[in-house]
């Protein structure tokens, strides 16, 4: 959520960020409580005893402290929202990935979105959650096909001229240890 909202909100960048691990609702509930941290809204944070923005659990649950965090909230929204979906100077798109989504099905949906406004970058949140086009013997051969499914989409989106794609990736103790062995 951090690279998608600087992106977007400090470099004015239009971000796709493709989410299946996390539901859209609440990957847009961190990313505006990312933007309540903003320095604009300094007054309003120390008014409200916010040093450090809105929390997007109490967000994303509807359990913010009191009415006025929920104008707080209202304002900020509004500001973020003020550059709209992939419209003027900097925006972030946030899409939900069906189940078993393939890089293939991802690009084809940024395609469409493309016709808007190109993005600028692409988060996948993550890459091992999606499938390969085809079916693999193991599951490391089946990662990796999707890895280098991501990778020839950066390089060759947009008719060559490519897309930075980030992904934020997970290993678990045991794999690595594995790997520094």
């Amino acid at each position: 959520c951090s690279w998608a909202y600087y992106a977007s909100q400090m470099q004015g960048l239009h971000v796709y960020f493709a989410t299946s691990e996390t539901i859209r609702q609440t990957v847009r509930a961190r990313l505006v409580a990312r933007h309540s941290r903003h320095e604009k809204f300094f007054n309003t944070r120390e008014r409200l005893s916010l040093p450090n923005g809105l929390d997007s659990q109490r967000i994303d649950r509807g359990l913010l402290e009191n009415s006025e965090h929920e104008s707080f909230l209202a304002e900020v929204a509004l500001d973020w929202g003020a550059n709209g979906e992939f419209v003027g100077d900097g925006s972030c798109f946030v899409a939900q990935m069906p189940h078993g989504e393939t890089i293939q099905g991802l690009r084809n949906q940024i395609e469409v979105r493309s016709r808007v406004a190109r993005p600028d970058l692409v988060v996948i949140d993550y890459l091992a959650l999606m499938s390969s086009a085809r079916r693999h013997a193991t599951t490391r051969e089946e990662l990796s096909m999707i890895i280098k499914d991501a990778a020839h989409f950066a390089v060759d989106f947009d008719k060559g001229n490519g897309v930075p794609v980030v992904s934020p990736w997970q290993l678990n103790r045991e794999s690595q240890k594995e790997m520094t062995r």
